[in-house]
């Protein structure tokens, strides 16, 4: 009963989302009063999950099995704006990246929601419509259904462990007091202390050439990961093209 009650929320969502795409309905207000705004500082993936459960009534928040779909209506601001389908004259890449950085931005905006954990696929409205979109933007691609789904899950994997980083970092770098450059400085120190060059002289070329005396920007970082999977996957169609068309 506890999970055909979870089942029956996620099927409300769905109704709801489809009334205000058709602009039938306004918008509700978020699942119990959770503000779309970062958790506090220090709480971790079980202590979050611990306050979406007590912001629910019953037994039903506190058995794991039903509490999946309640848990995961809470991520609902993350992204609740789909980057929708392909612009007019875009292509799949151009498309593809733009929704990478819009899931991102929507991870920054909430870095607790990568502390939920994954308990399943992809079912909630906000969910379906950002997978829709991307589906879409690799329509012409010329991929199997199949792997059009593992680039899509490859993307939104990387999205998700680059925003786990950056937050694990960010409360580090918050928790030491230091600036990020004199925090991020501080590990070839501790290198250079602890790892002979002679045992490790590539460790010891890497640190001689600067590479954390300061803090990059993180999205030079996501830039650079996001190209090199685009470039693979269009590789990847460039290769199909090439087979179809001989």
């Amino acid at each position: 009963m506890r999970v055909q009650a979870g089942r029956r929320l996620v099927q409300e969502d769905h109704r709801r989302a489809a009334d205000q795409a058709g602009g039938q309905v306004q918008p509700p207000p978020h699942p119990a009063g959770v503000g779309a705004h970062p958790a506090p500082t220090g709480v971790g993936q079980l202590e979050q999950v611990q306050q979406l459960g007590r912001a629910l009534p019953g037994r039903l928040a506190r058995d794991s099995r039903a509490s999946r779909p309640i848990i995961r209506r809470f991520s609902a601001p993350v992204c609740a704006s789909s980057s929708a389908a392909l612009a007019p004259g875009e292509d799949w890449r151009t498309g593809l990246s733009r929704w990478a950085w819009a899931l991102r931005a929507g991870t920054r905006r909430h870095p607790w929601v990568v502390r939920i954990p994954i308990n399943g696929l992809p079912v909630m409205p906000y969910e379906v419509a950002w997978f829709e979109d991307a589906l879409a933007c690799l329509h012409d691609t010329g991929l199997t259904e199949a792997r059009k789904g593992s680039v899509i899950m490859l993307l939104a994997g990387y999205v998700r462990n680059q925003a786990a980083t950056e937050a694990d970092i960010a409360a580090a770098i918050g928790a030491s007091g230091l600036e990020p450059s004199e925090w991020m400085a501080g590990y070839p120190q501790m290198l250079r202390q602890l790892a002979d060059p002679r045992r490790f002289p590539a460790l010891a070329a890497f640190i001689a050439a600067g590479v954390f005396d300061t803090a990059d920007d993180p999205d030079d970082e996501f830039t650079f990961g996001l190209d090199r999977i685009l470039e693979g996957v269009d590789a990847l169609v460039r290769a199909i093209r090439t087979v179809r068309d001989r």
